[in-house]
């Protein structure tokens, strides 16, 4: 039986994402979801715990549900899916990585993923970085440029099919040998838009029936939770230390303390700190990043260890496999971090502190080990 991997968020878990693993599934494949732990690529905690949207997944009919650990989690684009698709690559039993894209279109998203690695595309791009007139122009805007003057077209620009370009280039350089699909992803169904209707309405109708009331009885995350926290960090960060950390490129760590001094919550202070240059995730991302203190090494080293968040029968027999084969350490409980090798355990005790944080975030506030003590969630057939 083949075996699908798909890298995903689930924040939350809606029809949409029902709709992609019914699809794997007719090609009678088993599903293996790796997905992001408690932050999100957004820069900010999942709106529900990674436990809560693994459960979720397997009760749609996922079978293996592991987790793309922090800082992966809370990365830009080139940082989340290369770290995914090493996961998936690692685990040694993946045959194909399935992602969502507007345009539902492979062979094109090939295309645009073989053209941005050419060494045309790459030459022309270093020269367009180096002229003094491109210099207050975002990367985004510049690569735009370069590509349609290259090739007379423009670049995908909905999210999914720039993720998709971005699992291609990964599996690529990686020399996978995981081959990459895709599918469209229906109209109607946003975890964007399914976020706002749970926040403001308390409306779950985005979802699949079977999580609507599992959803309603969890606690929900939030980072404005923390923003007094937030900004005390901010007033009185070292500027010398802070320009060390992940996404503190372009005077932003010298802004994040500016801001954080003019600013009395957390909305004024992203408000205040938006410009041209800086995306709102990006922003959101250097505050997560600094206050855990991201080095920019820990995203170019590839994550040494998962763990498991969820799985039913089938998941269960993919963990032993993996085990025995996986070039990857896998945990079955949180608990256990201590038994893996140094780098690997040194990336899980880095993600452990970050959860620290990420438990006051919650609605009820957690203690800080509070996910070293949760179990994964298994589906046993027979009940």
């Amino acid at each position: 039986m083949k075996i699908t991997a798909v890298i995903c968020e689930y924040n939350p878990f809606h029809k949409g994402h029902l709709s992609q693993i019914e699809y794997i599934k007719k090609q009678d494949s088993l599903v293996i979801c790796i997905m992001s732990g408690g932050y999100v690529q957004r820069g900010e905690p999942a709106l529900f715990d990674k436990y809560a949207r693994a459960e979720a997944a397997v009760v749609s009919g996922a079978d293996l549900v592991i987790e793309l650990p922090y800082p992966y989690s809370c990365s830009a684009a080139e940082h989340f899916c290369r770290a995914g698709v090493y996961i998936a690559s690692s685990l040694n039993v993946v045959d194909e990585l399935c992602f969502g894209s507007e345009s539902g279109d492979i062979d094109y998203l090939k295309q645009v993923s073989e053209r941005l690695s050419s060494d045309e595309f790459v030459a022309a791009l270093n020269t367009a970085r180096k002229d003094k007139n491109n210099k207050e122009k975002p990367f985004a805007v510049l690569r735009e440029e370069v590509y349609s003057f290259l090739y007379g077209d423009k670049l995908p620009i909905k999210p999914n099919d720039i993720l998709g370009i971005e699992y291609i280039n990964s599996i690529n350089s990686l020399k996978s040998n995981i081959i990459p699909a895709t599918y469209k992803r229906e109209k109607g169904f946003s975890a964007t838009e399914s976020r706002s209707l749970i926040k403001e309405s308390n409306d779950f109708s985005m979802l699949p029936d079977g999580c609507s009331d599992f959803f309603k009885n969890k606690d929900r995350y939030n980072i404005k939770n923390i923003e007094s926290a937030i900004l005390a960090f901010y007033r009185s960060a070292d500027t010398s230390s802070l320009v060390k950390c992940e996404s503190m490129t372009n005077g932003m760590a010298q802004k994040l303390i500016k801001c954080a001094k003019e600013s009395t919550s957390f909305e004024e202070f992203t408000e205040t700190l938006s410009s041209k240059s800086y995306t709102n995730a990006r922003i959101r991302r250097a505050i997560i990043h600094g206050m855990t203190e991201v080095l920019p090494y820990m995203l170019k080293t590839p994550p040494k260890f998962t763990q498991v968040l969820a799985c039913n029968d089938n998941g269960r027999k993919l963990i032993k496999q993996i085990q025995k084969t996986g070039d990857i350490e896998i945990l079955t409980k949180p608990s256990h971090y201590k038994k893996l090798s140094e780098e690997a355990r040194n990336q899980a005790e880095f993600a452990i502190k970050a959860e620290g944080l990420l438990t006051l975030t919650c609605s009820k506030p957690k203690s800080y080990d509070y996910f070293l003590k949760q179990t994964p969630f298994v589906l046993n057939s027979e009940k």
